[in-house]
């Protein structure tokens, strides 16, 4: 049975329907977008907010992100997770359905769908309410044993503290008077134009001169959202098209990410008879004669790998690394087109961990970056409120930010975070700047998590380091525990114990209290001055005085990164057997003891890697890199210790007395126990590695070294088995 709205609340809607005209006319005039905030009772805010829906023209395409469609009839509803599959189209309204689950991520990727003269429309308990918002999406972001009824709610009360700080935003509390005051209109209307603006015309240009590019060619296309990166791809599409038979391949994660290249390409063939084809309401392809524009996602792209002309990659920051470096190996003339944002799927990871690859791979590569929005007007107050909140544009430049509080190392206390602003950007910025994985949702993670702390060490005034640390106690749950055990559960955010027991079977890990380091960063300007070092010794202290067993960290293999934790003292407990699909790499999980009981656990897991190296270096780890494989090296070093016995056999060995294939596992052993540490000169170095430890095959060995013929080679290993053997452990 329904019920009418009251008299009351009828003339309220109506008044808020009227102003909601007059916002929208105002939006349209200067192409600006507007966010409208709507608090109060979940049934009559969403039932205001459809009468404010109806308001708008039938073109104006709508979009509902909730966790409870049904509450939406007939509208196009997503829910936040879902979110990637709508990048790249454009809608005149978008809906963010907060009672059934806020994603900050969703907010500032989808908000950059909405175009010039549209309208973000927020619904949120009111602000009193907050701190007993019981939002849905916490029950996904929090790890065990944290409970979502345990969320500090930090998030949404700053969330909620910035949008005064802009005053083309507005803000319905439906528990307030009726009487609605909108924003002084803005300064200057800005005039649209049907001809592309100077910046995407330039990019075009580009895409067609890669097209046509009679060698090797890739260009990188990059701009925030907004900027006409897809249009720019579907302009010219059609102009290759409508010049000859010309086979045009166009991938991403998505098809409905790629369809505002098709709606841009199309109406340019629209005097020709081209052949659209189409699964559902979307393109699949283009057919123009021999020629084509077609989608093909990329794991079909990269099974089938097909002919073609020109390869287009559109947002390639939200692909794997690793599929993007695939297909860079394959297709000579590739143009790539993304954002590099950090809520744009891996942006961050693609603009500094491939980025520089990519440069070093193409020597030619073109990069052209577009600034001003074509979506919408500049000066957007949306965007800018967005940017500046969710903080999706690093404030750091790379040199430390100034932070109000006394040098010395500190926990951050977030209960009160709406009060500190400029504290959260500060940190925010400075993990950002240097991690590739920094999304907005991190934010919230930081400031509403009960499981995770946040550390700080102010230097000088500023902000030397940041520190992320996710408790993991010890599971007393028994039934939670049998589960675990028998492998039916994986307990959220309990990475470090699972991995001991899924990984290597150690079931005691389930007993110990474990503190991982989620993320830890050093400004640049105070990076090499043992700040980082210091800074760890800290975290150890504080743990071990609140009775942990372990602190661990687990990170990408990144040459450049491992050596840091290995100085600071942390053994290697696992190496990741696949790489991971976006950084490229595998991971490692490594360890510091802060007990007993830790220390056992350890060398436990010492053993476990000891017993499967051999294995491992065949197959899980055959695809590192020689880099990788070094930076590794040092944690192996005292963890192979060989007995008189065997040194006196290497010794044979050394003398001519045993071939090189009789001592073959031991030589493997020695390196890894002491080739980190020995003073070879490095091509010995490479040999040892190639050989002994990676076991490539002689005639790979003698045709990359500067050793010609295997006798050569194994010469030098004799004399340099020997200096091995001289070395002093660590």
């Amino acid at each position: 049975m329904t019920t009418s709205a009251s008299p009351s609340s009828d003339y309220r809607f109506s008044a808020h329907r009227l102003a909601f005209m007059q916002l929208m006319e105002e939006a349209r005039q200067h192409q600006h977008r507007r966010l409208l905030v709507l608090q109060g009772e979940p049934t009559q805010v969403r039932a205001l907010a459809r009468h404010l829906l109806d308001t708008l023209p039938e073109t104006r395409e709508r979009l509902i992100v909730t966790g409870a469609p049904d509450a939406w009839p007939a509208l196009p509803c997503i829910r936040n997770p879902d979110y990637t599959r709508c990048l790249g189209k454009t809608v005149g309204c978008l809906v963010l359905d907060s009672y059934s689950g806020f994603s900050a991520e969703a907010m500032a990727a989808l908000s950059g769908c909405i175009g010039g003269g549209g309208c973000l429309i927020w619904l949120l308990p009111e602000t009193r309410d907050i701190d007993a918002f019981q939002d849905p999406e916490c029950e996904r972001l929090f790890a065990y044993p944290s409970e979502p009824e345990r969320s500090r709610n930090a998030y949404l009360r700053y969330v909620l503290a910035s949008l005064s700080e802009e005053t083309a935003l507005t803000c319905w509390s439906l528990a307030k008077a009726a009487e609605l005051k909108l924003s002084s209109p803005l300064a200057s209307v800005v005039a649209t134009e049907d001809t592309p603006p100077h910046e995407q015309a330039e990019a075009v240009q580009a895409i067609l001169e890669t097209a046509r590019s009679r060698s090797s060619a890739t260009l990188l296309l990059t701009a925030d959202r907004g900027r006409g990166k897809s249009a720019a791809l579907g302009l010219a599409a059609g102009f290759l098209l409508q010049e000859g038979p010309l086979s045009i391949v166009l991938t991403g994660h998505h098809p409905d990410v790629v369809q505002t290249v098709f709606e841009h390409a199309a109406p340019m063939l629209s005097h020709l008879p081209v052949a659209p084809q189409t699964r559902g309401a979307r393109f699949s392809a283009l057919q123009l004669g021999d020629g084509a524009l077609r989608y093909m996602p990329p794991d079909e792209l990269l099974h089938q790998s097909p002919d073609c002309d020109v390869l287009f990659i559109d947002e390639a920051a939200a692909l794997p690394i690793s599929v993007v470096e695939q297909l860079l190996q394959r297709y000579g003339r590739v143009v790539l087109s993304t954002t590099l944002a950090g809520y744009e799927g891996s942006g961050q990871g693609f603009r500094l961990r491939f980025l520089p690859r990519l440069v070093e791979r193409c020597p030619h590569l073109q990069e052209l970056t577009l600034n001003v929005p074509i979506r919408w007007a500049e000066g957007d107050p949306l965007e800018r409120w967005i940017n500046r909140t969710l903080l999706c544009q690093s404030a750091s430049d790379g040199r430390a930010l100034r932070f109000d509080a006394a040098d010395g190392f500190q926990k951050m206390d977030w209960t009160q975070a709406w009060q500190s602003p400029d504290s959260i950007q500060a940190i925010f910025s400075l993990m950002a700047l240097a991690h590739y994985r920094t999304t907005p949702e991190d934010l919230r993670l930081m400031l509403d998590s009960p499981g995770l702390e946040t550390f700080v060490l102010i230097h000088e005034g500023n902000l030397a380091s940041v520190a992320l640390v996710a408790c993991e106690p010890k599971l007393d749950d028994a039934a939670l525990r049998e589960q675990c055990l028998k492998g039916e559960r994986r307990p959220r955010g309990l990475l470090s114990p699972m991995a001991f027991l899924q990984q290597m079977g150690l079931a005691s890990a389930l007993d110990l209290n474990m503190a991982r380091i989620v993320r830890i960063v050093v400004a640049p300007e105070y990076q090499r001055k043992g700040l980082g070092k210091r800074f760890i010794e800290h975290l150890c202290g504080h743990y071990q005085a609140s009775g942990f067993d372990l602190l661990t960290a687990s990170f990408s293999l990144f040459p450049e990164v491992t050596p840091f934790w290995y100085h600071c003292g942390f053994s290697l407990a696992r190496v990741g057997q696949r790489r991971d699909h976006v950084s490229a790499t595998h991971s490692l999980l490594v360890a510091r003891t802060l007990s007993p009981a830790g220390a056992d656990l350890l060398k436990q897991a010492r053993a476990d890697y000891q017993r499967r190296i051999t294995f491992d270096l065949a197959y899980h780890w055959s695809d590192l890199s020689d880099a990788e494989l070094t930076a590794l090296l040092p944690y192996f070093t005292t963890q192979f210790p060989l007995s008189s016995e065997q040194e006196a056999i290497i010794e044979m060995f050394c003398s001519g007395a045993l071939s090189y294939e009789a001592v073959e596992p031991l030589l493997q052993q020695l390196a890894l126990d002491r080739l980190a540490i020995g003073k070879l000169a490095p091509e010995m170095k490479a040999l040892w590695l190639w050989r002994c430890i990676r076991q490539h095959h002689w005639s790979w060995v003698c045709r990359e070294s500067l050793f010609k013929g295997k006798a050569v080679a194994v010469q030098a290993l004799r004399r340099s088995a020997r200096a091995l053997l001289a070395t002093e452990g660590v």
